[in-house]
């Protein structure tokens, strides 16, 4: 009874207080009558420009024209230049050699936003255009589905593995400040310390530049309190500080030719430096093993994709990547010669490059616009013997590095081509290939592989010959672009205008080199006479469900509306254990991380004269749901996964848990756990969800060379029947290799 008549005085303060904010912005000072006020419209004009001439521009809304700002796009070849004019003066909205031309040194100058020029890494020819040379830039993007970081005192983020480049630019990192949070960004690690010691959650903005464009991330952090301090010793303090290994590379994928080796150490980073161990899954069709840190890969089979998680540990905690793996065709070499052994010395040198002098590909670099066309040839391949060229055929194979999709296919001799399995698309095996976006699966990245066979086979008895020779696989990159650039918000002198009062204007296009314009929306801002209309509130917002440790979202514009476009800006009753957090129209509601109940609160919307309060609404957190745990065994390990990965047993017998080992304890768990019994129905171990801790009534053995399980065990076993783990009746875990505890999987 005690509890309801807290809540219903405390429901009552709240109230007080809203008719309290009321009554003072009634009885209050205001302002009345008409005011000057700048209005933002958008007119919808859909011009293609492709000649030099006049636009007349009428206003949908007159007054005095404060800016005039266009979205649009333009080609890359020629010039464009938009004016708006008043009065015969002319005022300049867009030059678009202002961002064609740009280089990355001096585009923050820019008012373009979207595509900009780039520096080539190669030296270009000086006898070229600035036309020619002109790219596209593509702007980073936060490719991370990852939205929400945890804070435990210290937290160390790689911003690398959140965002990434299409024109695999080096990127440049950067983090806003955020209250209670000590922020630094060394390289591509933003460090973040806890310094006020207490429970919060907060926003912070990361940002990513590649030199020409930047893009910026807001994400949620819940940060938590410095971890309470142990009796100092060496072992603490080691602890303390270890940083988990981390994917240090853009790649997420490796091409297999029959064999590979990786250096793990050029993917992985340790930022306390320390020694690394790996592991890796069994993947189908592919050898795997390691010499230190250098992972060989080798296949006998040819044509498909897969993937393998590999392990990196520093003894403390580990960190797993999946990677796919493109494995290409391969043909053994095979040269069976009867009664000519001088033939055994047959050899060819493929060349394969782009094709020169033609209308195709006119620089000859394999870039080409989304509409044209990319020409390749092995005409200049070599032959130590005089070869008979109808006997010869190429193979084909373009791989779209957007999408790995794989197409294949063979020119030339029929029988040559059958040898791989193909029937032939063209009837010389020197024909050019010619490469155009969305053929043969071509996306904006390629890489085009070729081989060249030499096939002579004779099965009669009386002239036995089988001469198979073929070259090494060459390959060459081809990539396409869009051939226009996309503008938002150009303007020039235009971003701030003054003493312009008409009805309509006239837009001057001078257009030159053949260039295509294409302007869609004019955005403009007008001052005129207007009473301001107070916000209205649209809806009730009533009750607000949140789950325990997380946050919840309201798109306040379903609820708040302004009939002047006015900005509006939000505040809140702050209730206990609850943060609201504005960004735009979007309020996030943060509960502290261990609060669970009901609190009450309301929103004010104001337009900086004038407010509306939302009612009284109701905030409840409940208790998180969890998933019952399931396992996987997809990728060739033993995983057990809850709400998140709790622990997962590689092929090699190794054991990553997301908590830490206890043994010799009593094992008690409930729906949510994994759990295995003994006949008796007694828990014998468990892996409880969602800490990821394993409690073994028993003991653990590790680093065992073989095992052999006893009567009544539960046994893990890899894809060859070979037990590599198991559980005894009485609780005590048998492991082939080892275990790693606090392991942060991905």
């Amino acid at each position: 009874m005690a509890g309801h008549k807290k809540k219903g005085a405390r429901l009552l303060m709240l109230l007080l207080a809203v008719i309290a904010i009321a009554m003072a912005f009634y009885f209050g000072p205001s302002l009345t009558g008409f005011v000057i006020r700048e209005f933002y419209h958008a007119d919808e004009v859909n011009l293609v420009i492709t000649s030099s001439g006049n636009y007349t521009w009428k206003l949908e809304n007159e007054g005095s024209l404060k800016s005039l700002k266009i979205d649009g796009s333009v080609t890359i070849y020629g010039k464009a230049k938009v004016y708006l004019e008043s009065n015969g003066i002319k005022y300049l909205v867009l030059d678009s050699s202002q961002f064609v031309n740009k280089t990355a040194k001096d585009s923050s100058a820019l008012q373009i936003s979207g595509f900009a020029v780039k520096e080539d890494s190669k030296e270009k020819d000086k006898n070229e255009s600035d036309e020619d040379n002109k790219i596209k830039n593509n702007k980073p993007k936060w490719s991370s589905e990852q939205d929400e970081f945890e804070v435990n005192g210290t937290a160390a983020i790689n911003l690398s593995l959140h965002f990434s480049d299409k024109d695999n630019d080096a990127l440049v990192y950067f983090a806003d400040e955020a209250e209670g949070l000590n922020v630094s960004v060394a390289n591509e690690i933003a460090v973040l310390v806890n310094e006020n010691g207490n429970d919060f959650n907060t926003t912070i903005a990361f940002i990513a530049s590649d030199g020409i464009d930047s893009t910026s991330r807001v994400v949620r952090l819940i940060v938590l309190k410095v971890p309470s301090e142990e009796p100092a010793n060496e072992t603490n303090l080691t602890e303390k500080k270890n940083n988990a290994p981390q994917w240090n590379s853009d790649t997420d994928y490796f091409v297999l030719n029959k064999t590979l080796a990786i250096n793990l150490l050029d993917y992985f980073l340790d930022l306390d430096n320390d020694q690394l161990s790996f592991s890796v899954s069994d993947a189908e069709n592919i050898n795997e093993s390691f010499n230190g840190s250098i992972l060989a890969l080798s296949t006998e089979a040819y044509d498909f994709n897969t993937t393998l998680n590999i392990t990196a540990s520093d003894n403390k905690s580990s960190f797993g990547k999946e990677i796919r793996i493109i494995v290409l065709a391969y043909i053994a070499n095979a040269t069976i010669i009867s009664n000519e052994t001088l033939e055994q010395n047959k050899t060819m040198s493929i060349s394969l490059s782009y094709g020169s002098g033609t209308i195709y590909d006119v620089n000859d670099n394999g870039e080409e616009t989304i509409n044209g066309v990319v020409d390749l040839t092995v005409g200049q391949t070599s032959f130590n013997w005089d070869v008979e060229k109808s006997r010869l055929c190429t193979f084909w194979r373009v791989q779209s590095i957007d999408d790995a999709k794989l197409t294949k296919f063979c020119n030339g001799n029929s029988q040559c081509c059958a040898f791989g399995e193909l029937l032939p698309t063209e009837d010389l095996w020197n024909d050019t290939y010619y490469s155009a976006f969305g053929k043969d699966g071509a996306g904006y990245d390629n890489a085009v592989y070729a081989r060249v066979a030499y096939y002579n086979v004779n099965l009669s008895p009386d002239n036995l010959k089988s001469e198979i020779y073929l070259s090494e696989w060459a390959n060459l990159s081809v990539k396409y672009y869009k051939d226009e650039i996309e503008f938002a918000d150009a303007c020039a002198e235009t971003c701030s205008l003054e003493g312009l009062n008409r009805s309509s204007y006239t837009l001057v296009f001078e257009i030159e080199g053949d260039a295509v314009l294409k302007i869609g929306r004019l955005h403009y801002s007008i001052d005129s006479e207007a009473q301001n209309n107070a916000p209205i509130l649209l809806k009730n917002i009533s009750v607000v469900n949140v789950t325990k440790g997380r946050n919840a979202t309201i798109n306040l514009s379903e609820y708040f509306s302004d009939a002047d476009n006015d900005r509006l800006k939000y505040s809140y009753y702050e209730p206990d254990n609850i943060t609201i957090y504005f960004e735009n129209n979007t309020a996030t509601i943060a509960p502290d991380m261990d609060f669970e109940g009901i609190a009450f609160s309301y929103i004010i919307a104001n337009d900086s004269e004038k407010f509306v309060i939302s009612d009284v609404f109701l905030i409840n957190i409940t208790p998180k749901k969890l998933n019952a745990p399931t396992i996987n065994l997809t990728f060739g390990s033993f995983e057990i996964i809850g709400n998140a990965r709790l622990a997962v047993i590689d092929g090699f017998g190794n054991l990553n848990i997301k908590g830490t080992l206890i043994q010799n304890s009593e094992v008690s768990a409930d729906e949510n756990d994994f759990a295995i019994q003994n006949n008796s129905g007694l828990a014998t171990a468990a892996i409880k969800n969602p800490e990821g801790n394993l409690i073994l009534r028993g003991i653990l053995t590790e680093g065992l060379g073989s095992l052999n399980a006893t009567e009544s065990s539960f046994i893990i076993q890899d894809k060859n029947n070979v037990t590599i783990a198991y559980f005894n009746s009485t609780g005590s875990l048998f492991l082939k290799g080892i275990i790693t505890q606090n392991v942060a999987f991905e």
